[in-house]
């Protein structure tokens, strides 16, 4: 069954995430190490920044491909040129022990996890829904 994703979604991701990050943050806080602390930020904030880009350049590649007018050049080095900036602060991060390594990817599966949840949610209510609509009640 085909799960229909609203245009608000990526906005509830956003603001789902934020809170979660919010209240993480605030547990860390009580560890008192900032390595732990900045990683977990650094790591959510990369995440939600990709997710951003991704939502910005994407459309702009599928319309591009359609377009067939050059103009999709333009995206790909912009696609590029992020991976080469996100992979040049990740070495700075790490090769200066700045942050927790763990804790950064605990911020970037966080975002993930989040989107994964919300999605199994759209399924679950679609069935519920779908049975609830069936003559025999399901």
């Amino acid at each position: 069954m085909p799960v229909s994703i609203d245009p608000q979604f990526i906005r509830r991701v956003y603001r789902t995430s934020g809170w979660v990050a919010a209240v993480a943050l605030f547990y860390l806080l009580s560890t008192r190490n900032w390595k732990i602390i900045a990683g977990f930020a650094c790591g959510t904030l990369v995440a939600l920044i990709l997710l951003k880009s991704h939502e910005i350049l994407v459309p702009r590649l599928l319309s591009a491909s359609r377009k067939r007018n050059g103009s999709g050049g333009f995206t790909l080095a912009l696609v590029l040129l992020k991976y080469v900036g996100l992979f040049a602060g990740l070495w700075a991060l790490f090769a200066h022990d700045v942050v927790s390594i763990g804790a950064f990817f605990g911020g970037v599966v966080l975002v993930q996890g989040i989107i994964f949840l919300k999605v199994v949610g759209l399924i679950v209510v679609g069935q519920m829904n779908s049975a609830e609509d069936r003559p025999d009640g399901g």
